[in-house]
């Protein structure tokens, strides 16, 4: 989590069984290859050019010597790089990754004609699926839609058909119900149904098991 992101603490239900990853690089690897579920709240970075150095801002400051795989931010923070799960991390045990960061399930195709991302990334580490965002999203429409999200999965194992119906309730939601979900009605965006656009609904796309998302919500 970062404090630039005012609405991550409403991202995961009360009382889930997750255990908080403290910023530092060393920590967040550490703790993979154990994970059964991973989300991840923060920033993301995509590099089109150099799309192996995309990643998750995991901490704030530049160390003095970045690691073989390592990257950072336009602003000097340490990422972990697509480089850096697709050469140190194994996860055989996880069965999804949610990375609730902006941009964090873009892809950039390798002159193979491979995509080469995140979602490629943690796959190939065996995670079973992944779910992240294609562009920038707005915070509080990436908290609201992962509340519906983890909300629906206590219920349906499929991540992607709960993804699915997520995108559809959340834009439904009026500023009212919104508000409650957040617990706050600061930041929304305008509007009686303030996540109704496709910029909020559809930034989010499932990869790996249980399906893809099929087609817009409507």
């Amino acid at each position: 989590m970062t404090g630039t992101l005012r609405h991550v603490a409403a991202d995961l239900p009360a009382g889930g069984d997750y255990a908080r990853v403290p910023g530092d690089l060393d920590a967040v690897r550490a703790a993979l290859p154990a994970a059964g579920r991973v989300h991840f709240a923060g920033h993301g970075v995509f590099n089109p050019d150099h799309p192996y150095r995309s990643g998750w801002v995991v901490e704030a400051w530049p160390r003095a010597a970045a690691g073989p795989f390592g990257g950072r931010s336009r602003y000097g923070e340490e990422l972990l790089t697509v480089a850096a799960v697709l050469a140190e991390v194994e996860m055989p045990r996880c069965r999804l990754v949610v990375m609730a960061s902006c941009s964090s399930g873009l892809p950039s195709r390798h002159p193979a004609g491979e995509l080469t991302g995140l979602p490629a990334a943690f796959l190939a580490a065996g995670v079973d699926a992944v779910v992240g965002a294609q562009w920038p999203v707005a915070d509080a429409a990436a908290a609201a839609l992962m509340r519906i999200f983890y909300a629906r999965l206590d219920d349906d194992p499929d991540p992607a058909r709960v993804l699915a119906a997520a995108r559809v309730t959340l834009g439904r939601l009026d500023r009212a119900a919104a508000a409650a979900l957040l617990g706050s009605g600061r930041d929304l965006p305008r509007g009686e149904f303030p996540f109704a656009g496709a910029e909020c609904r559809l930034a989010f796309l499932h990869f790996g098991a249980g399906g893809g998302v099929t087609g817009p919500a409507p």
